[in-house]
């Protein structure tokens, strides 16, 4: 299961499979990359956060309640564009000498919106700054390897997303990430666990009983997205990409019905990036002229 998900990410022969830890769901996963990030930095006392301002309740309610522990001495949200995509430069500019980490989403569950995850990610290498991102909601969508996600330090994977069952998910930790740049190993890591405390699973990283049945449907999943390529060794993302073309395929007719059915394009406005490129392609959020969302689902 571990080089399945290696193989999505389309992670180097030689990245080790203890790259990868599973975990019980999306939450856990950001929750466990912000406090690896914090509890690397001990020699950081003032330690600033930066992230956008359309993460998921995983990201955005886990860095506030830091804050009020007085864990995280502040954080900085980059707001998005009215097409819901931040700018690299913005997350890059709000970088500051006590940045622990830059965490920013692949794609926006609500809009679709892409996020420039490659060219923040490089940034940060190059000044040898944690980043993470979350790529639950992009997964099984589009390709999601670390090199066209600019070889990030922590990646969040979630099972449901591609098919696996619910309460199963991992998260990448990139091999020596958590040593480089003065960083240190936390005292708990290999023995007992970073969030969760216990007993010595996952390494003694992630501490409670592994749900292996779950873990190998997730594995299953991620290898029906793909197809090994006899001539490269490599994998190729087959299933996914036919998954992509009908998903696009059918957001394309669900926009159009609605437009046509509602009267016109005045009454109707698609919400997120109007590029293809930039959003997923799954996902469409509209708006309707006069009708408050509050009321249309009640």
């Amino acid at each position: 299961a571990r080089q399945s998900l290696l193989n999505v990410l389309g992670a180097s022969e030689t990245e080790p499979k203890e790259s990868i830890w599973f975990t019980g769901c999306g939450t856990e996963s950001d929750n466990l990359a912000i406090h690896l990030a914090l509890q690397s930095t001990p020699h950081q006392k003032k330690k600033h956060i930066v992230t956008s301002n359309v993460e998921h309740p995983a990201i955005e309610a886990c860095l506030r309640a830091l804050q009020e522990q007085g864990l995280v001495d502040e954080v900085t949200y980059v707001p998005v564009g009215t097409d819901g995509r931040v700018e690299a430069k913005d997350m890059c500019h709000a970088i500051r000498e006590n940045t622990v980490l830059v965490t920013l989403m692949l794609a926006n569950n609500e809009s679709g919106a892409l996020q420039p995850v490659q060219a923040v990610a490089q940034h940060c290498r190059a000044k040898g700054i944690l980043f993470h991102t979350d790529a639950a909601q992009a997964m099984g969508k589009i390709p999601i390897t670390l090199s066209s996600m600019g070889y990030p330090d922590m990646v969040t994977l979630v099972g449901h997303k591609i098919g696996a069952p619910k309460g199963v998910a991992a998260l990448y930790v990139r091999q020596d990430c958590l040593t480089e740049h003065h960083r240190t190993l936390p005292p708990s890591y290999g023995n007992g666990g970073i969030l969760l405390i216990g007993g010595g699973q996952e390494g003694g990283r992630r501490a409670g009983t592994e749900n292996v049945p779950y873990i190998v449907g997730m594995g299953r999943a991620a290898e029906l997205l793909g197809t090994k390529n006899t001539d490269s060794g490599g994998v190729v993302m087959v299933q996914l990409e036919a998954n992509a073309a009908h998903m696009e395929a059918m957001r394309r007719r669900l926009l159009q019905n609605l437009t046509s059915q509602l009267g016109g394009s005045h009454q109707v406005k698609p919400n997120g990036p109007s590029d293809p490129a930039h959003r997923l392609p799954n996902t469409l959020s509209v708006g309707l002229r006069n009708v408050h969302s509050g009321q249309l689902l009640a």
